[in-house]
């Protein structure tokens, strides 16, 4: 097993963002490609960059009515319309898709992570990939209800393989490779933090076994040999392969040597300056 990196590397986002529009402003942020805060939220914005989706939330209707990527970080005044004039941190953004079904209020209020004020106002700047991607899945009618998979293969595989294995740090993994994986992830020096099952950031659902934020990284066991498994195995690869995301594969005879084995595989995505102790 090894390491796939195809063409330059797909930075993955870890988080997406929030901003609001209203009745008379929400048609100008379409057409326009920009959306705006208040200057005194600036700092809320800070970490945004280009490549991070954007959701567009009317706050006076209650509904979040569309999604984009932004293309650049944020900056005071990019444009000088008169209808964001008083909105100076902006963004611009690139529309990925106008919702035909806006997902209410209703239904956002029932969504782990999303916060509202005593005025029933969404008070989020930032989110989470994970429930931007259940937002978009309801938004785009690939889910009708949260926190399951929208597939029946990924369904049927959870069943059949249920996370019954309880890592040190408390993360619950379907095999003992993946608990041996996770242990010594959480047992360097420093501990390398990581996600388990972590959608991948694309519109196809799909579920990386380990991502590594400070690398931005995947680590993918593959530990069956049937014909469903193989041709899962497959597909996630050729997202891998298509979404140019670097992923670190090991196997059955990896597992017993990761001490000799994974640290020059991480190392080639880490900062340059980690170094295991």
């Amino acid at each position: 097993m090894g390491t796939l990196l195809v063409g330059p590397a797909m930075t993955s986002p870890t988080q997406g963002w929030i901003f609001f529009c209203n009745n008379n402003t929400q048609e100008e942020c379409f057409r326009h490609g920009i959306v705006g805060s208040p200057e005194k939220y600036l700092t809320n914005f800070s970490s945004l960059k280009a490549g991070d989706p954007v959701l567009l939330y009317n706050y006076e209707a209650g509904m979040l009515v569309g999604h984009f990527t932004a293309t650049s970080e944020v900056k005071l005044d990019h444009v000088q319309f008169e209808w964001i004039r008083r909105y100076r941190v902006q963004v611009p953004l690139a529309l990925e898709k106008r919702f035909a079904r806006p997902v209410p209020k209703e239904k956002l209020e029932t969504i782990p992570g999303l916060n509202f004020n005593s005025k029933g106002y969404l008070t989020n700047f930032s989110l989470p990939m994970e429930v931007v991607q259940e937002l978009l899945d309801l938004a785009e009618g690939r889910k009708e209800s949260l926190g399951e998979p929208g597939t029946k293969e990924e369904s049927d595989f959870r069943k059949k393989y249920p996370a019954n294995y309880l890592c040190s740090d408390g993360h619950w993994v379907r095999s003992k490779a993946e608990l041996l994986i996770d242990n010594w992830l959480y047992t360097r020096h420093p501990p390398i933090a990581h996600a388990y099952e972590r959608r991948l950031p694309v519109p196809e659902e799909a579920y990386a076994d380990f991502y590594i934020p400070i690398g931005d990284c995947y680590i993918e066991y593959w530990g069956l040999d049937t014909p469903e498994y193989s041709a899962r195995q497959r597909r996630k690869l050729e997202l891998f392969r298509n979404y140019k995301f670097r992923v670190i594969s090991l196997g059955e005879r990896d597992i017993e040597k990761l001490d000799d084995l994974l640290p020059g595989k991480l190392l080639k995505f880490l900062p340059s300056e980690f170094r295991f102790q």
